[in-house]
């Protein structure tokens, strides 16, 4: 903990011992904390009662955390990709399209995770976990459309990580052609 410098840095306490590198594994203290507070700051907006509810704060808890602890990991790939979602997300909720932003996120994270040091550590089964909490409650709370549309966002998602990947690929070879 000596890595923590300040009391206003406590909060975001992701520097690394090095501060050349950002940490891989979660900060659970934050994690938990972040998950604590969404919980606190979504009952606000939507009652617990709600299934949207369960689903918003444990994602917002961990996908927020991740986000900051690796920004500075960040390619442009992954700012893009994450940019589009940030948009998708909320236009399929307001047309009410058969759609989970919460899997497609949740799934992302996984494919950046999996691109990262960070793979080999406990974000994946927290990310894994969280994903099968998503599908345990559309099954169980929610409509056959709605667990449909679960299954649609992890396909979108899958189909977002491949291109990505392929873009990714062509513009370093693209790179290296060109020296």
């Amino acid at each position: 903990m000596e890595w923590v410098q300040s009391g206003r840095r406590r909060l975001a306490a992701f520097a690394a011992p090095d501060a050349t590198s950002a940490p891989y594994g979660p900060n659970w203290p934050v994690v938990i904390g972040a998950s604590a507070a969404f919980g606190v700051a979504f009952a606000f907006v939507m009652p617990p009662t709600t299934a949207l509810y369960w689903y918003a704060f444990p994602l917002f808890g961990i996908a927020v955390p991740y986000v900051v602890q690796v920004r500075r990991d960040l390619t442009t790939r992954w700012w893009l990709t994450f940019g589009a979602a940030a948009v998708v997300s909320p236009v399929a909720l307001a047309l009410d399209w058969a759609f989970s932003g919460h899997v497609l996120w949740n799934i992302l994270l996984l494919g950046h995770v999996a691109t990262t040091p960070a793979k080999d550590t406990a974000w994946v089964p927290l990310l894994g976990a969280s994903l099968v909490h998503l599908f345990v409650l559309k099954a169980t709370t929610q409509t056959p459309r709605d667990l449909v549309g679960g299954v649609l966002s992890a396909a979108l998602a899958g189909g977002i990580l491949l291109m990505s990947e392929r873009v990714s690929t062509l513009l370093h070879t693209s790179e290296v052609t060109s020296r």
